[in-house]
């Protein structure tokens, strides 16, 4: 815990002047000893590319880290990065599952997001994103999807495709390798053919 406090301190500049690449290390030390809310953080300082460690990819693996922890603004992030195509080609039904988890787990910009991203999608396509997204929820049908949108058995050894939703939580310890064995563990095209 203590490095997460002083992380957050390094990142608001309390105490001297704002130093992001220092935050990054102390939440990466703080993510090593099981501090979950770390997890975000490190996505967030990926994904700035004014950061000190912009890496999208490393982003997308700590967010759904973040996610499979319960984290809604990290599904939040992950929505926005689906919906502006920043990972590739945007994915309107990956955004709105992933928003539709983001205001499940308590994040109310996911609520609205999703109303607005809704509003343009077709019913067969609202369809496809509220069953992504339910494949994915604690005692949901499924804990990693498959191109197209529909969810793998919870043994399924094939990879993921990109946008997945996490089912329940994912250990911290060793965030870098676990991340492999996470739902949505590739960086692009895990939700790719949602459409």
């Amino acid at each position: 815990m203590a490095a997460y406090d002083l992380a957050s301190k390094k990142l608001a500049g309390e105490g001297g002047p704002a130093d992001p690449k220092a935050a990054l290390a102390l939440f990466e030390q703080a993510a090593a000893l099981d501090e979950r809310r770390a997890l975000r953080w490190i996505g967030e300082l990926h994904e700035d590319p004014k950061g000190p460690a912009f890496d999208l990819e490393r982003a997308v693996e700590h967010y759904r880290l973040a996610a499979a922890n319960g984290d809604g603004k990290a599904m939040f992030k992950l929505a926005e990065l689906y919906e502006k195509g920043r990972l590739g080609q945007a994915d309107p039904i990956a955004a709105a599952a992933w928003y539709r988890l983001a205001a499940e787990h308590g994040y109310e910009r996911g609520a609205e997001r999703l109303a607005r991203l809704e509003a343009r999608l077709d019913p067969a396509e609202r369809r496809r994103a509220f069953r992504l997204a339910e494949g994915f929820r604690p005692g949901g049908r499924a804990s990693r999807p498959v191109a197209g949108g529909e969810p793998a058995s919870p043994t399924a050894d094939a990879a993921p495709a990109s946008g997945s939703a996490p089912a329940t939580s994912v250990a911290v310890s060793g965030a870098a390798s676990s991340a492999a064995s996470s739902p949505g563990a590739a960086a692009s095209g895990e939700i790719a053919g949602a459409r």
